[in-house]
């Protein structure tokens, strides 16, 4: 949510729309076999303090290759479905409304606390929409304060939702006038917008 949501132009890294797990490795097909094995040492040389010789991946193995590829038939079941549908609602709504579309960091404002793992993003635009991100960076539930703003926000996407894969326990804090606190369970994230 927060990549997505964040005013820059969000970029998405194979498979990570719908929770790829394969791993992206270091991977070629060099035909010329001394060009092979200087790159394959080179990579044990540079990678070697952090892998041992049965863990390394071989750049020029076919396997490594086809350990990188993506598995689309994940995007059909969980978690992977939720995860997917997911990404595909926050586009929509970045679509939608100016305040999550703009790039405008000058019409943004984020509140956080790092102890409490909590942050508060406010995005606006100068026709007068406005989003309001809360997120629960920590595993436990807590209430965020939010300042007392003129506007009225709606609740437009809670990742606790059922969905989504969350557990759909209670919904945050939804108020028809200003939100004075937003009740986030561990993890979990919502989008206002007024």
């Amino acid at each position: 949510m927060l990549t997505l949501c964040s005013p820059f132009l969000p970029l998405l890294f194979m498979g990570e729309e719908y929770g790829e797990a394969a791993p992206f490795l270091y991977f070629t097909s060099f035909d010329d076999p001394s060009l092979a094995t200087a790159v394959r040492e080179g990579r044990k040389k540079e990678m070697g303090s952090h892998y041992s010789e049965s863990e390394f991946a071989d750049p020029q193995a076919p396997g490594t290759f086809e350990r990188c590829k993506l598995d689309w038939s994940k995007t059909v079941i969980s978690p992977h479905a939720e995860i997917l549908r997911l990404y595909r609602d926050l586009i929509s709504l970045r679509k939608q409304h100016l305040s999550l579309a703009n790039c405008r960091k000058d019409l943004t404002e984020v509140q956080f606390d790092e102890q409490s793992k909590w942050l508060l993003m406010k995005r606006s635009d100068p026709s007068g929409s406005g989003a309001l991100l809360a997120l629960n960076f920590s595993s436990e539930a807590q209430t965020i304060p939010v300042e007392a703003a003129s506007q009225s926000w709606r609740l437009a996407l809670w990742t606790g939702d059922a969905i989504y894969g969350g557990g759909g326990g209670s919904r945050p804090v939804e108020h028809p006038g200003p939100v004075s606190h937003l009740s986030l369970a561990g993890f979990e994230a919502a989008i206002f917008i007024c």
